[in-house]
């Protein structure tokens, strides 16, 4: 939580950031029944795993010419329809991992400093159940092996590459992405299900606390934009616009 109280505010503030994990924080009677019951129904979206290696040598992607390409980005998915498999397994906290799409990103292809020469980085993310049948915790016995799976996967596009070329990685599931940060509640680095466009207020029911992150609009991903919208709406309250402290920067 982070707090503000200075000479351009006249009245102590917090901002949180995600509301489940949140609801902890103060006694129950003070977020009144209306909003636990809204909380009662929040889901989360689809949880995330992020299995990163260091790898000898960078990775050539075989085009149908005989030549190769590389690059700072793919996507693997065989079936498009795949996506619909993972909505199944999402629900019955079961996994077929040979079918799930998978983002890959390399760091170093966007900046060459990110590894020496001769070597790479790779991460490999996408979506799978949290709660699996046998529980969360069940992660922690299987993610060795879903990652290993996960890892043959994509090295079948990338024919120079081998599991030999693996000098180190970092597992983490989605119950380890939650426990990394609880505002990724459920693995869920974008925190809810927003397809309704039901984003969390900026103002909670208790004075002075504010909420912001990925739950709010216009919602996850690297834009600063929920951070923006909850200032406007606490410099509203304090009487003041965003235009007025900006401008004096």
């Amino acid at each position: 939580m982070m707090k503000y109280s200075d000479g351009m505010m006249n009245r102590p503030i917090s901002v949180a950031p995600s509301i489940p994990p949140m609801m902890v924080m103060a006694p129950s009677d003070l977020w009144g029944q209306a909003f636990h019951d809204s909380v009662d129904i929040w889901q989360s979206e689809q949880a995330m795993f992020a299995f990163h290696f260091a790898l000898k040598g960078a990775p050539e992607y075989p085009l149908a010419t005989g030549w190769s390409v590389t690059g700072a980005e793919a996507s693997i998915m065989e079936r498009p329809e795949s996506i619909y498999q993972l909505n199944q397994d999402l629900a019955r906290g079961e996994m077929e991992l040979g079918d799930y799409p998978l983002q890959i990103v390399h760091a170093a292809g966007y900046d060459r400093t990110r590894a020496p020469a001769g070597y790479s980085l790779l991460k490999i993310e996408g979506g799978m159940p949290y709660a699996l049948k046998e529980g969360p915790e069940h992660w922690d016995a299987i993610k060795a092996q879903v990652a290993d799976e996960v890892l043959d996967r994509y090295l079948r596009y990338t024919p120079n590459l081998t599991r030999d070329d693996v000098l180190a990685r970092v597992i983490m599931s989605p119950l380890d992405i939650e426990r990394m940060n609880p505002a990724m509640w459920r693995g869920s680095v974008h925190h809810l299900d927003k397809r309704w466009g039901n984003f969390a207020p900026y103002r909670l029911p208790i004075p002075g606390l504010y909420q912001t992150g990925a739950c709010t609009a216009p919602g996850g991903s690297v834009t600063g934009q929920p951070g923006r919208n909850a200032a406007i709406a606490i410099l509203e309250d304090d009487g003041k616009k965003l235009g007025d402290i900006v401008g004096k920067g």
